[in-house]
């Protein structure tokens, strides 16, 4: 959106949920934060009870766009974004 929120859809293919038969899942996949300085963020994160779940990673080549994930105390998974949604998927080839 142009207030720099973004949701993202997920489709799982693998495994194939059968036809007629509900998931027992409930609640959020994971939620996504956009921050100025994720490094510090994610050290933060882990200060306060949670965890590091990954190192950072450039999601452009040749662009400083990076995320990381990130766990809190009660094991909800939080990706952290250097850039909006927007910048960090639209346009890429």
């Amino acid at each position: 959106a142009d207030n720099g929120v973004g949701i993202e859809l997920f489709e799982f293919e693998e495994p194939r949920m059968p036809i007629g038969v509900s998931c027992s899942y409930k609640g959020f996949f994971h939620i996504c934060l956009v921050s100025d300085d994720i490094e510090k963020l994610a050290d933060d994160i882990a200060a306060s009870g949670g965890k590091r779940r990954s190192d950072i990673w450039n999601a452009w080549e040749n662009k400083p766009y990076y995320l990381i994930y990130c766990e809190d105390p009660f094991g909800n998974i939080i990706e952290l974004y250097s850039r909006s949604t927007e910048l960090m998927y639209g346009n890429k080839d």
